[in-house]
């Protein structure tokens, strides 16, 4: 079946590319360099985007995200994660029964 030999093909030259980043990723002083010159970078591109900005409209930016987050339908949301499924799940049951 041709699809077959096709697919095989595909999985070998994923597993390929896996193997060659990891090579590449996996090297001691090369990573640690190549790693600090990348944080450097990005803090580089930090402070060209924060004064393009502007520090007011991050300020605005931070301010309504926190205010979503303390927002009773987050609050709610966040329980309901912590709270174990099989008891959710009877309740929605119960609610639905209700209905």
């Amino acid at each position: 079946m041709f699809w077959g030999t096709k697919n095989k093909n595909k999985k070998t030259t994923k597993s390929k590319k896996a193997q060659d980043l990891q090579k590449s990723c996996s090297g001691g002083k090369h990573q640690g360099f190549a790693g600090d010159a990348l944080r450097a970078q990005a803090l580089e591109n930090v402070r060209v985007a924060r004064a393009h900005i502007g520090e007011d409209v991050l300020d605005r930016i931070a301010e309504a995200m926190a205010r979503k987050q303390n927002s009773p339908m987050e609050q709610a949301r966040a329980r309901i994660q912590n709270t174990d499924p099989a008891k959710v799940a009877l309740e929605l049951k119960a609610m639905m029964e209700d209905r």
